[in-house]
C-alpha cells in the first residue's frame, strides 16, 4: 500500500534547515500531515589507519548537549563540489589527515522519519597526517584513534555523558565485507 501524497509546504526556513510538511492520505483514507526537515545531504568517512585504527572525532553537539563520537562528516554545502571532494575537505579539516584511497558506500537515509536527506559514506585508507585539525568557531572537536576491534565497546560501554554514532559500526562492517580490512576482535 502506498500513501497518496498531497500538498507540500514550507513551515520554516532557517540558515541551514528547512521545516517542511507533506499532506498524505493514510491507509484508511484519512488526510494526515507529516513534518520533516530538509537540509543539504551529509557526507561521512570512516578513516582507517595502516595499523587498523579508526580515526574518529569527539564533537560537542549543542542539540544533545553532549560530546558525540562520530566519523568525520559534513554537509554537501559548497556549490559544484562532488561528494569525494567534500569528504576530502572534511577529513582534512576535522582530523588533519589526507587519504590516498576512498571507497564510496551506497547512500542511506539520514533519519527517514524526520528528514528527507541522505548520507553518503566513504571508507578512507592510505592515511597521512598533514596538519593539526582546523575546525571552525562553532566546533569543539578532538581526534581519537580507536583500534577497530574496540569500536563496539565504545558504543556499549561509553564514557560518562559521551554518545556514540552507531553508523560507525555499519561502515566498519562494510569495510570488512568489501575486504578493505579484516574483522578484528578485542
Amino acid at each position: 500500500m502506498q500513501f497518496k501524497l498531497g500538498r507540500k509546504k514550507v513551515l520554516f526556513q532557517g540558515k541551514f534547515v528547512t521545516l517542511r510538511s507533506t499532506e498524505f492520505s493514510d491507509k484508511s483514507g484519512k488526510l494526515q500531515e507529516w513534518e520533516y526537515t530538509d537540509k543539504n545531504d551529509v557526507i561521512a568517512v570512516l578513516p582507517i589507519t595502516d595499523d587498523h585504527k579508526a580515526v574518529l572525532v569527539k564533537n560537542y553537539r549543542v542539540p544533545v548537549e553532549r560530546y558525540v563520537i562520530e566519523t568525520p562528516a559534513g554537509l554537501t554545502d559548497k556549490k559544484g563540489e562532488s561528494h569525494e571532494e567534500a569528504i576530502k575537505r572534511e577529513l582534512l579539516e576535522e582530523t588533519g589527515y589526507e587519504a590516498s584511497k576512498l571507497v564510496a558506500l551506497p547512500g542511506w537515509p539520514y533519519r527517514s522519519g524526520t528528514s528527507r536527506n541522505m548520507i553518503y559514506g566513504f571508507i578512507a585508507t592510505g592515511l597521512k597526517k598533514i596538519t593539526d585539525i582546523v575546525g571552525d568557531d562553532t566546533e569543539d572537536i578532538s581526534v581519537i584513534e580507536v583500534p577497530l576491534g574496540k569500536l563496539t565497546d565504545l558504543w556499549l560501554r561509553p564514557e560518562k555523558d559521551v554518545l556514540f554514532q552507531p553508523e560507525i559500526l555499519a561502515m566498519y562492517q562494510a569495510a570488512v565485507s568489501l575486504g578493505i580490512v579484516e574483522e578484528l576482535r578485542p
